[in-house]
């Protein structure tokens, strides 16, 4: 009887550990999420990094690149793929077995 007293003690004990690490080490949400939301910098350098980033130019390609003779030259060598039949329906099966 007491090795199972022995057990619920420690089982009890196990769940008020678990509980006292998860409020501990889990966020409690009251952070905030600056990336996410539409609020103003938190500081200098990232204000400076956002004017930076807003002054760059888009990135533009040229189509043209795609009509190049060495593209446009460029041949298909890929072979074609025969269908083969299938194997045994039980591949475990031993030899000679029903199938």
């Amino acid at each position: 009887m007491t090795a199972s007293r022995t057990n619920i003690l420690l089982i009890i004990l196990g769940i008020v550990l678990l509980g006292a690490a998860a409020y501990f080490f889990l966020p409690d949400g009251s952070s905030s999420a600056t990336a996410l939301s539409g609020s103003a910098p938190a500081d200098a350098n990232e204000a400076a990094f956002i004017q930076l980033s807003g002054e760059l130019d888009p990135i533009s390609f040229d189509p043209k690149v795609l009509e190049d003779p060495r593209l446009t030259s460029l041949v298909d060598i890929s072979t074609q793929v025969i269908p083969e039949s299938s194997g045994r329906s039980d591949p475990f099966a031993p030899f000679g077995a029903a199938q």
